[in-house]
């Protein structure tokens, strides 16, 4: 903790975002409380704001997803993609293949 801890008003000017929104953010970012005190650390609102960044898109990405977010959609397999009309009857159709089999 070399830097200056950060104000939730200085956090809030630095990423252009209202003092409520960075209150409500608070746990995502991470924080310092001191009492009623609220601060952050420069690396952690940095990180942060890295996080939230939006790569280009490249044909066939899912569009604005973060690295968290596709770690977390890889976790959760079928129930993260989309419930399209085709992509739910390839799936039903795979049930009934596997079923017919055992």
């Amino acid at each position: 903790m070399s830097n200056k801890l950060l104000k939730p008003e200085d956090v809030a000017e630095k990423l252009g975002m209202s003092l409520s929104w960075v209150y409500s953010k608070k746990h995502n970012i991470g924080f310092i409380q001191f009492g009623k005190a609220v601060r952050f650390e420069h690396e952690a609102v940095e990180e942060y704001a890295r996080g939230c960044r939006r790569d280009p898109q490249l044909k066939g990405d899912r569009k604005w997803d973060t690295p968290f977010q596709k770690e977390r959609t890889v976790k959760r397999g079928l129930s993260a993609q989309g419930s399209t009309a085709s992509a739910l009857k390839e799936l039903f159709a795979q049930k009934e293949r596997q079923g017919s089999m055992h």
